[in-house]
């Protein structure tokens, strides 16, 4: 691990935007999910196993989003993967506005710190 600079630990740009790619690749994964659900009929025995699948899959986004909420950006490539991330979030098609997520706003407000920082 690396140090966000004020001597906490922190993550390396390379960890960093490794998360970054992580979220981006279990989102890709819940899209799928979401798709297969969708074309399930409603009394088929695979929609449980999918459910779970589904809720495991978003548990690990929500984990990589408060990740990376506290993951300081020690350069410009990190915000701009940060960035991605939450345009990700707050632009896929399920996303309400109204029950934002508490990491989201979390990882809003360190994206804007960390653009702040690098101005």
């Amino acid at each position: 691990m690396g140090s966000d600079g004020n001597g906490s630990p922190g993550l390396t740009a390379a960890e960093a935007l490794e998360l970054c790619d992580t979220f981006r690749a279990l989102n890709d994964m819940r899209i799928d999910i979401d798709r297969r659900l969708m074309a399930l009929p409603a009394d088929d025995e695979g929609r449980d196993a999918l459910w779970q699948e589904l809720e495991t899959v978003i548990g690990r986004l929500s984990d990589l989003a408060t990740r990376l909420a506290a993951t300081p950006a020690p350069e410009a490539s990190v915000v701009r993967a940060k960035a991605a991330v939450l345009s990700l979030i707050l632009g896929s098609e399920d996303h309400d506005p109204k029950a934002t997520a508490p990491e989201v706003t979390a990882l809003a407000l360190s994206l804007a710190h960390d653009v702040v920082g690098l101005i």
